[in-house]
């Protein structure tokens, strides 16, 4: 009995420290988890200023104010509601064609280089158009190509730098696009880009204002642009 007893409580103490190991280990499983969708908001925020598209490209509805925005192989995929998630993701290429079709169409016109990304070579009429996320890339030709999908991310910051420098030049305002204070008044303005639209901001705090209105702060700089051509 003695025996048996003893057995016992080394079995309660066994599974007592087995429990307490599993309960000291499980949240660190939370943090795991919240950092991967920090990782996935970050990617969905870096492409959705470029999104190309206002309807579904499963439903073709428009997309409303409960659009679900999901990364497919690391692209933004906008679509109106979840039942349209799986439909995207199994039917991804003629979603992607879609998209880049979309995204060449409306970014063509005001594309800020006239060499290509890579090689610094003169663009051509056989220059190479490209879409990598959601933004148009122009490259000479289908080496390049291969050279920016091993490097993106190089190759978007001198294609985002490049967007910066044509619009900066005749910025038509002195005041931070989101609040009207006046650049610099709070330390170095923000030249941000959403999208191809570059947004001078009094500070870093200003980037949710853009986001949320960026239709209607364009609007106002482009009327500015075009009131400070004609003087």
């Amino acid at each position: 009995m003695k025996f048996l007893l003893s057995a016992l409580v080394c079995v309660g103490v066994v599974l007592g420290w087995s429990t307490l190991s599993a309960a000291q280990d499980a949240p660190a499983a939370k943090p795991a988890a919240a950092d991967a969708a920090k990782v996935e908001a970050a990617k969905i925020l870096a492409q959705k200023g470029a999104y190309p598209l206002s309807k579904c490209v499963v439903s073709g509805k428009e997309l409303g104010a409960g659009a679900v925005d999901v990364l497919v192989d690391e692209r933004l995929v906008r679509v109106c509601c979840n039942d349209c998630v799986e439909p995207a993701r199994k039917d991804k290429e003629k979603v992607f064609k879609a998209i880049d079709a979309a995204v060449i169409e409306q970014q063509k016109a005001a594309y800020p280089l006239d060499t290509c990304l890579v090689s610094g070579e003169k663009l051509g009429d056989d220059a190479v158009s490209m879409v990598q996320g959601t933004y148009l890339l122009k490259v000479c030709c289908n080496d390049c190509v291969a050279a920016v999908r091993k490097d993106p991310e190089a190759k978007l910051k001198k294609l985002f730098e490049a967007y910066i420098a044509k619009q900066k030049a005749d910025y038509p305002f002195e005041t931070c696009a989101v609040t009207d204070e006046p650049l610099g008044s709070m330390g170095e303005p923000l030249d941000y880009l959403w999208g191809t639209r570059l947004y001078r901001l009094c500070c870093g705090g200003c980037k949710k204002g853009v986001q949320k209105n960026a239709d209607k702060l364009w609007e106002k700089l482009t009327a500015a642009r075009a009131a400070k051509a004609k003087k």
